[in-house]
C-alpha cells in the first residue's frame, strides 16, 4: 500500500477507532500467538555504540574499538589494524549510533557463541566473539536484496509476515526465522531488534468488516553491555494497537489497517514499527563485513562454531554457518 492510499484511509480508520471506542467490538476477541523454535532462536548482546562516553553521565559505553576489546584482540592474533580502522570509521555520533542492525542480523543467522575461545594464544571472550560476529554483519544495510524491507508497514502486512516467518506458514528460507524491526519509540532514531515471538489479540467488527486489536512483539534486547557476556536471552515486548485490518478469502490478513498513532504521532513515543526487514544469510564472513581489516581466513579460525542443531535447521548447506560454511 503506497503512502497516498494509506493516508486516504486515514479518515475512515479514525472513524472506525472512534466507533470501536464508543460501541466496543462487535464480536468476541481471539488471540493468535507463535514463537520461533529453539533451533532458530535469536540471542541477546550489546549494540556496540560508536560514541565513546554517554553524554548524560559520562559513562563508558563499551566499544569494539576499546583497548583490550574485540578489535585489539583480533589485532593481537593477526597483526592487523582492526582497532585503528574501527576508531577511524565507527567512532562518534549520537548516543544511539551503533551496530544494532548488524547484531540483529547476526543473531538471526549465526549460532550464539557459548564459551571463550583461544586462538594463537589470544583469548576471545564471549563478548569478543559476539562483537566480531556483529562487525562481520555491519554491511547488511547496504544491500538491496533483502528477504523483505518494508518502511512503515501496515498492521495487516506485518501480521502476515509474522505468520509466514515466525509461525512458519510460508517462510522465505524454508523454515521459521526471526525478522528485524526498527522498533524505536523516538522519531528519527533507529533501534533494530531481532523479533522471535508475537501475539495478536483481535476482534471482528461486523459493521466495518475489519479487525482491530493489539499486536505484541517480543524481541531479544541489547540494552545492557552485560548481555554480551551472557548466553541468556534478555527479551522485551512492545504492544501496538491497530484497527481496520481486512482478511482475504483464505482468512489471511491483507496489506491494510492503521496503527493507533498513524494520524497523530507523538515523536517521543511512537507506537508503530518504523521498518521491518531481514537480509539474506551471509555466504561467508566477508559477505557483509564492515571493518576492512577483518579477513575471512582469520574470522573462520576465531568464529567457526560447531552447532549441528543450528546448521540442520537451515534448508541449504550454503546458508549454514560455522563449520558448515561452504
Amino acid at each position: 500500500m503506497n503512502e497516498t492510499n494509506r493516508d486516504g484511509l486515514g479518515l475512515c480508520c479514525l472513524v472506525l477507532m472512534c466507533m470501536t471506542f464508543i460501541y466496543g467490538p462487535v464480536a468476541h476477541a481471539d488471540t493468535e500467538t507463535a514463537e520461533l523454535p529453539q533451533a532458530s532462536a535469536v540471542w541477546s548482546s550489546w549494540y556496540w555504540p560508536t560514541l565513546d562516553r554517554r553524554p548524560l553521565d559520562d559513562q563508558d559505553m563499551l566499544n569494539l574499538y576499546d583497548d583490550g576489546e574485540a578489535m585489539s584482540r583480533y589485532d593481537a592474533f593477526t597483526l592487523a589494524q582492526a582497532r585503528t580502522w574501527e576508531l577511524s570509521y565507527h567512532f562518534g555520533g549520537e548516543v544511539w549510533y551503533g551496530h544494532c542492525h548488524a547484531w540483529s542480523a547476526a543473531s538471526i543467522w549465526e549460532p550464539q557463541p557459548t564459551s571463550d575461545k583461544v586462538c594463537g594464544g589470544v583469548t576471545f571472550r564471549l563478548r569478543d566473539l559476539k562483537g566480531l560476529m556483529t562487525e562481520a554483519y555491519y554491511g547488511v544495510g547496504d544491500l538491496s536484496d533483502d528477504d523483505f524491507n518494508l518502511y512503515r508497514p501496515s498492521p495487516g502486512i506485518l501480521w502476515r509476515i509474522l505468520q509466514d516467518e515466525i509461525r512458519g506458514d510460508m517462510p522465505k528460507r524454508g523454515k521459521p526465522r526471526g525478522i528485524i524491526g526498527n522498533l524505536t519509540t523516538k522519531l528519527g532514531e533507529v533501534w533494530n531488534f531481532p523479533i522471535f515471538k508475537y501475539e495478536v489479540e483481535y476482534s471482528y467488527d461486523s459493521f466495518w468488516q475489519t479487525y482491530s486489536g493489539t499486536m505484541r512483539l517480543w524481541y531479544a534486547s541489547d540494552g545492557s553491555r552485560s548481555y554480551a557476556d551472557s548466553t541468556n536471552l534478555y527479551d522485551s515486548v512492545r504492544a501496538y494497537p491497530f484497527s481496520g485490518v481486512s482478511f482475504d478469502a483464505q482468512g489471511y490478513p491483507t496489506d491494510s489497517g492503521l496503527w493507533s498513532d498513524w494520524l497523530v504521532s507523538d515523536p517521543e513515543n511512537l507506537k508503530h514499527p518504523t521498518l521491518i526487514w531481514r537480509p539474506p544469510p551471509a555466504a561467508s564472513w566477508a559477505t557483509y563485513c564492515g571493518n576492512t581489516q577483518l579477513e575471512q581466513t582469520n574470522l573462520e579460525q576465531i568464529l567457526d562454531i560447531v552447532d549441528l542443531d543450528f546448521a540442520l535447521n537451515l534448508t541449504s548447506q550454503n546458508w549454514a554457518k560455522g563449520s558448515y560454511r561452504t
